[in-house]
């Protein structure tokens, strides 16, 4: 997931990081919008591959969480496809929902 994480920050537009707080960078730098679909279909990818590892009981409980997560986050980026959102915005998002995903280094 921190592979996901870092992936997302590298397709974010600069106004878009500006607004977040991320360090500035030439208009030269800026990311074309089809990275951002890429990146998107990568971490999509990533969330549905999430998704297939089973629940083991001990830890059941965080692993069902972690997946609701992981749902909402799959449907968000469906939904924003589907009205033909900006990738990159959508990048943004997804970067702070990936942020809510429940730890599993425990």
């Amino acid at each position: 997931m921190r592979l996901i994480t870092l992936a997302l920050l590298l397709c974010i537009p600069w106004s878009a990081a500006d607004a977040a707080g991320v360090p500035t960078a030439s208009a030269e730098t800026r990311v074309h919008p089809t990275a951002c679909q890429f990146f998107i279909d990568i971490i999509r990818e990533s969330l549905l591959s999430e998704l297939e590892v089973a629940c083991v009981s001990t830890s059941s409980s965080q692993c069902e969480d972690k997946n609701l997560v992981v749902r909402s986050i799959l449907i968000y980026i469906e939904a924003q496809r589907l009205h033909n959102e900006d990738e990159c915005n959508t990048a943004l998002e997804v970067l702070e929902r990936l942020r809510a995903l429940p730890s599993q280094d425990h």
